[in-house]
């Protein structure tokens, strides 16, 4: 098992408040993340980590994928009626009256726990379709084992704590606003030892997550700020341990392009390696399966 020193830093500076990281080093930590990632897929649930194999957000080839990708107005505006209904229903169960452009082989539960259910678990998620023959579908959801008293306060606790923070950057430019979530989560998250805490809830209210909470944390932060983001999740090569389970991040700034982040390795190398990249930079190591 692997030991990572968390810098406390500000959101000014942090490149020169974070010690130089040795290569040795950082083959260390990855090691050690890719074992506890790698052990959270087989023990736990393939939502911590990696995507089902039917995304419907563009086909796997990593080009097109980053092109096409990503969740349409459409998208969001059924996964706010579900997310919207479930959180009213009293046991969780909710269908929707209306009928959206929802295939049932799309990855839609991973666009789900993304954009909305920030603190219901993997696999408590399950959705149900009612197609009308049109192409179009009702919508069913039913979040299983849950106490839904729970879930609204723990809903109700990471909403406030991201309009904090939105509130916070409020002013600042957007090169701004990604350095101050990036170095907001490094600074206040710390990686999961215990392969229990997977969801952006885990990361930005109770301080410890795997990767996917980081990813699926920076990403509403960045939305809710008003910027264009997305979150991504595929695998990253490891020298000497080879492809594991990742997730991580990208955002379009001020000039028109995309860059890319890894909070969750910055975070865990204390360093700004995987800060602001651009698509062949962090193409050499992390291979996309699905952009939400």
């Amino acid at each position: 098992m692997y030991k990572i020193r968390h810098i406390r830093h500000g959101v000014a500076g942090s490149r020169d408040a974070r010690e130089p990281v040795t290569g040795k080093q950082k083959a260390r930590v990855y090691a050690g993340m890719a074992a506890l990632c790698s052990l959270a897929v087989m023990t736990l649930s393939p939502a911590y980590c990696i995507p089902s194999q039917d995304s419907m957000y563009g086909p796997r080839a990593a080009g097109t994928l980053y092109q096409e990708g990503g969740v349409t107005d459409a998208d969001l505006a059924m996964i706010e009626d579900v997310y919207s209904g479930a959180m009213a229903s009293v046991d969780g169960r909710y269908c929707t009256e209306k009928y959206y452009q929802a295939s049932p082989q799309g990855n839609w539960t991973r666009a789900m726990e993304v954009c909305r259910f920030y603190s219901v678990k993997p696999g408590q998620i399950q959705l149900r379709y009612a197609p009308s023959g049109s192409g179009l579908c009702q919508v069913s959801v039913e979040i299983g084992g849950a106490d839904m008293e729970a879930v609204r306060r723990r809903e109700a606790a990471y909403l406030a704590e991201v309009e904090r923070l939105v509130a916070e950057a409020e002013g600042k430019t957007p090169e701004e606003k990604v350095r101050f979530f990036h170095d907001y989560l490094a600074a206040h998250c710390g990686y999961d030892d215990s392969l229990t805490r997977s969801r952006a809830y885990d990361c930005l209210v109770t301080g410890s997550s795997v990767c996917n909470g980081y990813a699926a944390a920076f990403y509403s932060l960045c939305r809710a700020a008003g910027l264009e983001a997305n979150y991504i999740s595929g695998k990253a090569s490891v020298q000497g341990v080879g492809e594991i389970p990742h997730a991580w991040n990208r955002v379009k700034l001020s000039d028109g392009q995309w860059y890319y982040y890894d909070v969750t390795w910055d975070d865990s190398t204390s360093s700004d390696q995987y800060y602001g990249l651009d698509e062949a930079e962090i193409s050499r190591d992390h291979f996309p399966e699905t952009v939400v």
